[in-house]
């Protein structure tokens, strides 16, 4: 892995630093980079967040999150934000991260290089009905594991 960028003495990833150049998507498990949760940073890649055990808080600007076993995060590109582990927790914190590039996207789906135009499209609303409207970010919760879990 490269090391990342820095603005603002904030951490700024993007595909090289966790991928080959020809690949749009790539998954790891949270635990795989100990050193950077709870560290605020950014990245050039839309991030889908899946929390497979433990809890956190997740800190997306002046917005904090609970994120639960089960819970989906959607970060756009160019969000600083970090999830901060519990300290009562039960199990630890550990997340599935999906990297997607934005050119991975049909743009004949989605009209921008980030993930809020597919918040905010008839078939993802038809999925999560009851989420708002798009932000710079998505939380998806489920109150059973199974319901994304499986």
């Amino acid at each position: 892995m490269q090391p990342p960028q820095f603005t603002d003495g904030i951490p700024v990833f993007t595909e090289q630093n966790f991928q080959r150049p020809e690949d749009k998507v790539y998954i790891h498990l949270s635990s795989e980079y100990p050193d950077f949760v709870g560290v605020p940073h950014s990245h050039k890649f839309i991030e889908l967040v899946y929390i497979i055990s433990g809890s956190a808080e997740h800190v997306v600007g002046n917005s904090r999150y609970t994120a639960n076993k089960g819970d989906i995060f959607v970060i756009n590109p160019d969000v600083t934000h970090a999830f901060y582990e519990q300290e009562d927790n039960k199990e630890s914190f550990c997340a599935y991260d999906l990297m997607v590039v934005p050119d991975f996207f049909d743009l004949n789906l989605i009209n921008s290089g980030d993930f809020t135009s597919l918040g905010s499209s008839f078939l993802f609303y038809s999925m999560f009905p009851q989420e708002k409207a798009a932000t710079a970010d998505l939380h998806v919760s489920s109150n059973r594991y199974n319901d994304f879990g499986d």
